[in-house]
């Protein structure tokens, strides 16, 4: 058997929903703005031995096999209420999945598991009776060459992923059916969180599994993609049987996009090159707001009941990526921090 060194994060199967040849799709660089037009599938969303053995490789390649037949029948589906009890957790299964192994997910948490782990190591250091204090100060110091070997626990979040997709099963699934004539696109991190319910929210984190207002976004094909909202805080318009929804506005066609543009780590996807220009002006929009998107590590006092200081805690959350989501076919209200309380779907479902 050969090796499988070259380990895709998005696999080849899901650029074949949107591929017109079955070999290759149009790129779009997130650095620097250029197009190609026609990469093979083979190259794209991939690293050298990305997950580190060909065993993970393997075990992995079984889950696309499993999750692909899955999303081809969404692809095709024109009734959500056609698709099994099976394929509804399989499709939870593969959302969590893709967000988790990519690139972006990587890169995204870095931070927090740098910054959480020297912690862990200081006051590891700190409660040593062997150690003098000079020798404490002196490996203090040294824990700012430290860096965390990032594979081990991008795997763990990997797993951890898997085994909570069934947190989303309480949200709403609406297939959106492109009626227009520009495609949805979609980048090397595909499946998208967001919360337009806690839109003006900036210090807190609400894209939990069980956050209220969560949505999610995952590309389908350049006509299809799936929405999961939570239905306590969304009211959706114009809502056909089986759960679909005509999109016929350009600008909600774009407002999707730009979820694209803003994961991506380094490219975004497109069925045919006449649409290169497209996915540019939209890059060209929302250029100055791009970001890495790493994840936010925020240290603060605690105090118990009685105001007596508990020493510092260690807050983390992904931030939402920074697009201003309105739709014309979803209506909701939108809150800010004052508003913010911490509440779980699980308390009202």
């Amino acid at each position: 058997m050969s090796k499988k060194a070259n380990q895709h994060y998005v696999p080849q199967f899901y650029f074949r929903l949107f591929s017109r040849d079955g070999r290759s799709i149009c790129v779009f660089n997130r650095k620097n703005g250029t197009s190609c037009t026609a990469a093979p599938i083979k190259g794209q969303a991939s690293k050298h031995k990305f997950y580190g053995s060909q065993e993970i490789e393997d075990a992995f390649s079984d889950l696309e096999g499993v999750f692909s037949s899955t999303l081809r029948t969404l692809k095709n589906c024109t009734d959500l209420r056609e698709i099994s009890e099976v394929d509804q957790l399989l499709t939870l299964q593969a959302i969590m999945f893709q967000r988790a192994r990519t690139l972006s997910a990587r890169n995204s948490s870095q931070p927090m598991n740098d910054r959480l782990t020297k912690l862990w190591l200081e006051a590891e250091i700190n409660k040593n009776e062997n150690l003098s204090d000079d020798q404490k100060l002196e490996y203090i110091s040294d824990l700012e060459l430290f860096e965390v070997d990032p594979l081990r626990l991008h795997l763990e979040q990997i797993k951890i992923s898997l085994e909570q997709a069934h947190l989303l099963g309480d949200l709403t699934p609406v297939l959106l059916d492109n009626r227009t004539n520009r495609p949805f696109i979609f980048s090397d991190s595909p499946a998208v969180f967001h919360n337009s319910h806690y839109g003006n929210v900036k210090l807190q984190g609400v894209l939990g599994f069980t956050t209220p207002g969560l949505q999610t976004f995952f590309p389908l094909s350049e006509s299809r993609v799936l929405l999961l909202i939570d239905a306590r805080h969304y009211w959706l318009k114009k809502v056909r049987p089986g759960n679909v929804i005509h999109i016929r506005e350009l600008r909600d066609v774009a407002a999707i996009n730009s979820l694209q543009i803003h994961s991506a780590a380094t490219a975004i996807y497109f069925s045919d090159y006449k649409y290169a220009e497209y996915v540019k002006a939209i890059w060209i929009q929302e250029r100055i707001k791009l970001s890495e998107n790493l994840v936010t590590v925020v240290e603060a006092p605690s105090f118990d009941c009685n105001g007596t200081p508990q020493g510092d805690i260690v807050h983390s959350f992904a931030p939402m990526l920074p697009v201003n989501l309105k739709l014309s076919f979803l209506e909701h209200e939108t809150l800010d921090d004052n508003d913010y309380r911490f509440a779980e779907r699980s308390a009202y479902v």
